[in-house]
């Protein structure tokens, strides 16, 4: 399988993943091929990908869009130190998810454990990076990005 076939897929498994985790009616937005510069992140997931892929996947929201999701999920609010872990727990099923449909597809990664980003922060380190902006029900957007190693 080629790499550009590999994005794809990758693509798609993230799509899916979010449809499949997510509680709520999701809709994807227009997929957009972005720098380091465009790559600011207030409340975010980050895991690291490995594997036949190198890279990230950062899921970048807001403490309401999370808190939103776990209440649906849980049918109780979090807050603080519970929903810091529930945006992590959120990330790794995410991210888990997205790794079975790829295995599915002839594509093998592994997913680090998530790191929980809180503030004002921009990702560097990379060229560039594909941006799936994904709405959640009347609740908000996550923007994913699937940043790649040259």
């Amino acid at each position: 399988m080629t790499d550009g076939a590999k994005i794809t897929a990758v693509l798609n498994s993230v799509l899916e993943s979010a449809a499949t985790v997510i509680p709520m009616p999701i809709t994807p937005g227009q997929l957009a091929l972005v720098t380091a510069h465009d790559t600011h992140v207030g409340y975010s997931i980050l895991i690291g990908v490995t594997g036949e892929l190198h890279g990230r996947l950062v899921l970048d929201t807001t403490q309401e869009l999370v808190s939103s999701v776990a209440e649906t999920m849980f049918g109780m609010q979090v807050s603080g130190e519970m929903l810091d872990s529930f945006a992590g727990e959120f990330g790794n099923m995410l991210g888990g998810n997205m790794a079975t449909k790829l295995s599915e597809r002839g594509v093998q990664i592994d997913i680090t454990p998530p790191t929980v980003i809180s503030g004002n922060a921009r990702i560097s380190g990379f060229k560039k990076a594909f941006r799936i902006p994904i709405t959640v029900s009347d609740k908000g957007q996550v923007q994913c990005y699937l940043i790649f190693e040259d």
